[in-house]
């Protein structure tokens, strides 16, 4: 290897690189990388902080040109890829970015794809290194392509950018901060030359993914989803072959996109939002319990209920879709040796159920559907969730709040925070003294005063009272962060008492274990598909 840049011995004269990866991620080598490779392209990646990447490449055989990625089948057997990499870059250091802007990109004949997998923390402006990286590797192509003109390998194409974080409408973000980068230069050749060469293209992306035990460069895998790549494609400037590769989809139109985004937020998210603090609170720790007969069989026929008779109703037109996207999900969901931490799953609880169910209860409101009482159970058991211990304070600084697990007397828990294990951005769980942390600012004006919405369900443990549940429920369900359904709040009256029943239960002895039973067997009367 040489100091700045790994290449294999094979990548000159005609087997050059001819599409780059801004980013080495597990994710985007998992999922972007076998796709390109697959449709033809020699990628090469750009690392963008540290040389981790370049180093393992470089670390490997002198004739080895792949990267390993794992996948975890069904079966619990490994299955082993070898995924084809045409050079590894840094821009880590001065002397490595160097290399890639004046020595490295002015070689290459044609670049036709550039994929981008920069985090969420990467695309929050346009000020961010990585964006002021990437505006760098455009005015470079703009010397290329435009004033020396070597890039004869395009033939007038644009060169096509695939955003592969998790956020949405992220092709457009990055297309704004580049045309905002490119006025802050009052270039306007290089505003030509964002609008004549590049397009920006809107994603989404979803396939489980993290590492080898032991190795953290080696990606580890759920099998390739139906969708583990969407991408808008309105101009057909992608070749045929990008969307012929196994979990690929290429979408004509915004609204097919859209639809695409909708219905993994309301199937897919929302499930996992129903499941996991159930999980959590029951301390199941990973969500491949579910391929469980005890009590995993149980916990599906919750959400097949969820799904079947809420969530694919609510799609009104796009019921046939939701459907398939529900069953390529629940194979995931139940994969028996992939399970995902249900304490990680509950981070940002309070918005996530109103992002992710608040559209499906609007739609049956408007629809006039009756809601259920699968919804109920879901919104009854993340109140539980947000609901503090009894005489404990909410830390002023940080906003985090402690809760109770399942089997524990909510009146003599032991908080020990050195006896707590994190499981995300400083909030800790205690399976062994039954406590764990969450935060939620939510809060309302009653009577005249800010009330939080952590208050109210505190208040709700010492006084058992109904009102007091009712008041919590409307908080949380007109809250923005809990989906704002004041546009439906009159057709919702039967879902408020429904959840507040279920939460005074909850909080006046009942597990959610015990009340997951009754539903499944209505032995009170009531089952999870019971109209509300």
């Amino acid at each position: 290897m040489s100091s700045t840049h790994w290449l294999p011995e094979t990548a000159k004269g005609d087997n050059l690189p001819n599409a780059l990866c801004l980013g080495t991620g597990r994710f985007l080598r998992s999922v972007l990388v076998p796709t390109l490779v697959g449709a033809g392209y020699r990628p090469a990646l750009i690392q963008t902080r540290g040389r981790s990447f370049m180093e393992f490449m470089a670390s490997s055989d002198s004739a080895t040109t792949t990267y390993p990625v794992d996948t975890v089948l069904p079966s619990g057997d490994i299955q082993t890829d070898s995924v084809a990499c045409w050079g590894a870059f840094s821009l880590g250091t001065s002397e490595d970015k160097s290399y890639v802007l004046d020595n490295f990109l002015p070689t290459l004949k044609g670049i036709s794809i550039l994929g981008i997998g920069v985090t969420e923390a990467g695309l929050a402006s346009k000020d961010t290194q990585v964006m002021k990286d990437l505006f760098l590797v455009f005015q470079k192509f703009q010397q290329v392509i435009v004033k020396d003109k070597k890039c004869e390998d395009l033939n007038g194409k644009k060169i096509c950018v695939i955003d592969m974080d998790n956020v949405p409408n992220n092709g457009d973000k990055v297309r704004q901060y580049m045309f905002e980068l490119a006025a802050a230069t009052e270039d306007k050749d290089m505003t030509s030359f964002l609008e004549e060469h590049i397009v920006f293209m809107n994603s989404m992306v979803d396939r489980i993914t993290s590492h080898r035990e032991g190795d953290k460069m080696v990606p580890k895998c759920e099998p390739m989803p139906a969708k583990a790549l969407v991408v808008l494609d309105p101009n057909g400037d992608l070749p045929q072959s990008f969307g012929q590769q196994p979990g690929v989809v290429v979408r004509k139109s915004v609204d097919e996109l859209q639809l695409d985004i909708a219905l993994k937020l309301k199937v897919a998210n929302g499930t996992h939002t129903a499941i996991a603090h159930l999980l959590a609170l029951m301390k199941l720790l990973k969500t491949d319990v579910l391929s469980s007969d005890k009590p995993g069989s149980l916990m599906m026929k919750y959400l097949d209920s969820m799904v079947e008779n809420q969530i694919v109703p609510s799609a009104g037109v796009n019921q046939e879709e939701a459907t398939a996207v529900y069953k390529d999900w629940r194979q995931r969901l139940v994969h028996p040796h992939f399970g995902l931490s249900s304490f990680f799953i509950t981070q940002n609880g309070p918005a996530k159920g109103g992002i992710r169910w608040g559209p499906t209860v609007k739609e049956l409101a408007q629809q006039k559907i009756q809601l259920e009482y699968s919804m109920a159970f879901a919104y009854a058991v993340l109140l539980r969730w947000l609901t503090p211990v009894p005489n404990t304070e909410v830390d002023s600084s940080s906003g985090i709040c402690t809760g109770w697990l399942d089997g524990v007397d909510v009146n003599q828990v032991t908080i020990d925070k050195n006896k707590g294990t994190e499981y995300a951005d400083g909030l800790l769980y205690d399976l062994e003294n039954g406590w764990y942390q969450y935060k939620c600012s939510i809060n309302s004006n009653i009577g005249g005063s800010d009330t939080k919405l952590t208050a109210l369900l505190q208040k709700c443990v010492t006084s058992k009272s109904t009102e007091d549940c009712k008041d919590a429920v409307k908080m949380y369900l007109l809250a923005s962060d809990g989906g704002d359904l004041s546009s439906v709040q009159e057709s919702i009256n039967e879902l408020t008492e429904a959840v507040s029943q279920l939460y005074l239960g909850l909080i006046s002895g009942k597990s959610v274990g015990v009340l997951l039973e009754e539903l499944g067997s209505k032995s009170n009367g009531i089952g999870f598909s019971d109209k509300c």
